[in-house]
């Protein structure tokens, strides 16, 4: 089972892997760091960032409940 936001990720990486294959600009992926683009339980619970000094560029907005 998928969520859509999988399926979605997954489609545009097909795609863009098969552009690869017509032209010489190679498509590169990888994961974030998990530090600098921590999801909220990580930043706010555990303070994974924080406790290792690093400022994050974006924090995911999950794992937060009300506003």
């Amino acid at each position: 089972m998928y969520t859509e936001q999988y399926c979605c990720i997954n489609e545009l990486v097909m795609q863009l892997e098969k552009k690869q294959q017509q032209t010489t600009q190679p498509f590169i992926r990888t994961l974030l760091d998990p530090y600098q683009f921590p999801d909220g339980r990580s930043f706010f619970d555990h303070r994974d960032s924080q406790l290792r000094g690093i400022t994050p560029v974006v924090i995911h907005n999950n794992w937060l409940a009300g506003t």
